[in-house]
């Protein structure tokens, strides 16, 4: 095929259809690059979005075919490369499709001979602008609540990540030619306000390479890792609730597990990673303490093999961080003060030619990029566990090692759940729109995926207090920013107890350990309000926000963070102790790892 017929047939395809962000993608024999630009700002991107509001202006009732409309206003032109071989469409368009991928690699499919694909982001305002900030906490900092920047700054932020997510369904696509749709991405939550991280979840057979890519072409253009940069995580779950979900895959997340203990030791890792050492030690202690004897051994030794995997997930990074000087052993909390260290430390230069700077020794950065690497690791050896326990014949204990190692691979994900159980409680019955599905999903929860669930709520209030506290925040900060992790820990334990039925020590549990510990007037609803900034609070930034939360929680008898940790740590320990005896036993037969 000659260079002209390629770029014919990528014309062709592409006219018409959304655009990516700022994606070259280049075939081989006689060159074509694809470079399609995002338009979060300037005159063209204010036609376009003029020309959508009058769509739906003019009836177009269903948003989805009002932005499918959209999608058709696509700027095109054709220019020439330095190199006579190669020309070069252009593609400018507010949107970033799925559809887009698709019809690219249509015309790569037929293309003979190897395909290359690579990665590039022409310079525009809001790309110079991140790159200035160096990081997303600085954009947080610098740019204030009113700032004309700040939208078309999010809207970049999230069609960069759409655009890098589809050159990676492409590039997979290239590898894994047999896979029609080797992943697919949800919906980013939290991608509408500054304040918000942007997560992305893959699920599929081949979402262990969609982050792996991901991570590299980011780190390849800008030099820094996505979470430092755009506070942007991609995640691959493989048992995500989520109707694209393989048949296959979803009949392994929903077999019974055959040794319960394997999720409750993920989550209880999640406790133990935003534990203080002594803060653990005393957790262990009251809780196998407060168990009835004939379980406490069992418990134990849960606790222990939690420890056992904070410890892995402490080794891991240890041995991909280059260390500081005089640091020499090995033991976990010298590691965990070490890793801490590393976080305080400035990142390396952000650039947006991948030029990059020499690595510094240690930095927030380094530490994760170092966890990034593990993750993609981990999730590479999973990719070949979930192929083989897929196969027909199957055991159900193939299913346990899959959802553990699941978890295991989690440990190094930013910001991620460890165990099955807030998949199941958090995504598919909390913020679950559909009535039908709701309630399904929360039938088929068991007794069990909430335990781990309440339990890894209880983690990440935990690293948010502890975040907080470490970096100069304030007790109305804390308190209102981890909000949303308390009322999932008490609507969880509501679920228990209408799971319980007759297990009396649940049914036992009051309706809210926030009336038994962290006091009556504790303002959780107006919290609440003041994250989601609801009502009065929505023009508040973050400062005017925690000064309103702040005579709040005081007034609730919490007059610091250190008081609010404990009555967090307080409440983990005592749902432990009600929780766990009427939380089911390995059966005597239970496989090992």
């Amino acid at each position: 095929m000659h260079s002209n017929e390629s770029l014919l047939l990528i014309a062709l395809f592409v006219a018409g259809t959304a655009g990516a962000e700022a994606v070259n993608v280049v075939a081989s024999r006689g060159t074509v690059v694809l470079r399609v630009e995002p338009l979060a700002e300037g005159p063209l991107a204010a036609e376009m979005q003029a020309d959508l509001e009058a769509l739906k202006t003019a009836g177009v009732a269903d948003r989805e075919a009002a932005d499918q409309a959209c999608d058709d206003m696509v700027d095109m032109s054709f220019t020439a490369a330095n190199d006579p071989n190669v020309q070069v469409l252009n593609i400018r368009t507010l949107k970033a499709r799925r559809e887009w991928a698709r019809k690219v690699d249509d015309v790569l499919q037929r293309l003979k001979g190897a395909v290359q694909l690579s990665v590039t982001f022409p310079e525009s305002d809001a790309r110079n602008l991140l790159i200035a900030e160096q990081n997303w906490p600085n954009v947080k900092r610098d740019l204030a609540t009113g700032s004309n920047k700040i939208g078309p700054l999010i809207k970049y932020r999230r069609r960069l990540t759409d655009a890098l997510l589809a050159v990676e369904w492409l590039r997979v696509r290239q590898q894994y030619a047999d896979q029609t749709d080797p992943f697919i991405e949800t919906e980013p939550v939290g991608s509408v306000t500054l304040t918000s991280d942007l997560d992305v979840t893959t699920v599929g057979y081949s979402c262990a390479l969609a982050v792996k890519h991901f991570n590299e072409d980011f780190r390849g253009s800008f030099c820094l890792e996505p979470g430092i940069l755009l506070d942007s995580n991609v995640y691959c779950e493989i048992f995500k609730v989520h109707p694209a979900v393989p048949a296959s895959i979803a009949s392994l997340r929903d077999t019974p597990d055959q040794r319960p203990s394997f999720q409750d030791e993920m989550a209880l890792t999640k406790l133990r990673r935003y534990m203080r050492e002594e803060e653990w030690s005393q957790f262990k202690i009251a809780v196998v303490s407060g168990l009835p004897p004939p379980l406490q051994a069992a418990h134990q030794d849960r606790l222990k093999r939690a420890e056992d995997l904070y410890n892995e997930f402490l080794g891991g990074l240890y041995a991909k961080l280059p260390q500081l000087s005089g640091v020499t052993d090995s033991q976990p909390g010298q590691i965990a003060s070490y890793v801490a260290e590393c976080t305080r430390h400035e990142e390396s230069e952000a650039r947006g030619d991948g030029a990059c700077a020499a690595e510094r020794v240690c930095s927030a950065n380094a530490v994760m990029k170092a966890s990034n690497d593990l993750y993609a690791t981990r999730l590479a050896q999973l990719r070949d566990e979930l192929a083989s326990a897929t196969q027909p014949g199957v055991s159900q204990v193939a299913a346990d090692v899959v959802k553990f190692d699941q978890g295991k691979a989690n440990l190094f994900a930013n910001e991620s759940y460890n165990s099955q159980g807030p998949l199941l409680h958090i995504l598919g019955v909390q913020q679950e729109k559909d009535p039908a599905t709701k309630l399904q999903n929360l039938k088929s929860l068991t007794f069990e995926q909430v335990l781990n669930s309440v339990n890894e709520q209880f983690g990440d209030a935990l690293k948010d207090l502890q975040h907080y506290s470490e970096n100069g925040g304030t007790l109305g900060e804390a308190a209102f920013k981890s909000s949303k992790y308390i009322d999932r820990s008490l609507d969880g334990i509501r679920v228990m107890r209408d799971k319980a039925g007759a297990r009396s020590p649940v049914v036992a549990m009051p309706a809210t350990l926030m009336e038994a510990y962290f006091g009556v007037t504790y303002p959780l609803a107006e919290l609440l309000k003041m994250r989601k900034g609801e009502g009065q609070y929505g023009a508040m930034n973050d400062t005017q926000r925690a000064n309103a939360a702040d005579p709040l929680i005081k007034a609730a008898g919490i007059g610091d963070l250190a008081g609010l940790r404990e009555k967090l740590l307080q409440s983990a320990t005592q749902f432990n102790v009600i929780a766990r005896p009427a939380s089911a036993p390995d059966p005597s037969t239970s496989p090992d790892l």
